[in-house]
């Protein structure tokens, strides 16, 4: 939504440069009093943001110099510009940003053997070569190990 702004200058005033001021503090930390009139000040801020975007240095804003300031400052002011310009409520008026939203810790991965459940190991019959075993863990699972014997040469 495209929001018809007028050109400003040194001596305009307004709520407009009210709004333009306040930009200007947003992206360039100017420290300009929001007093709605364009002063030497305000076109100081306005000159130094044309260079940054290698705009026509004359400190009159006009469409190029509006359109390089919206696209320096924040998405959240950019918001809640569309949201006055809709409503057309106060420019200046400006709603802090919503609390960061509250994170619950992450739960701890639960440990892979529950220690209270008694673990039974039950060796294999009548293989004396191999050292491999069953391993009985309560509620059913069972678990095979294989761990071979070391070779040997018979004679």
């Amino acid at each position: 939504m495209a929001i018809d702004r007028p050109l400003l200058r040194r001596g305009s005033k307004g709520t407009w440069v009210g709004t333009l001021q306040t930009y200007l503090n947003d992206i360039g930390n100017y420290k300009l009093v929001v007093d709605n009139d364009f002063g030497v000040k305000t076109e100081t801020a306005v000159i130094s943001e044309q260079r940054k975007g290698n705009l026509v240095q004359d400190g009159v804003v006009g469409p190029a110099t509006w359109g390089w300031i919206d696209s320096q400052i924040s998405l959240w002011q950019q918001a809640q510009n569309l949201v006055n310009a809709v409503t057309n409520s106060n420019p200046l008026t400006v709603i802090p940003p919503p609390p960061p939203a509250v994170v619950s810790p992450p739960i701890p991965n639960p440990p892979l053997v529950d220690p209270s459940i008694p673990i039974t190991i039950v060796p294999e019959a009548k293989k004396p070569e191999s050292g491999s075993g069953i391993i009985v863990i309560g509620l059913g699972a069972v678990l095979v190990l294989l761990a071979f014997a070391k070779n040997t040469k018979r004679k």
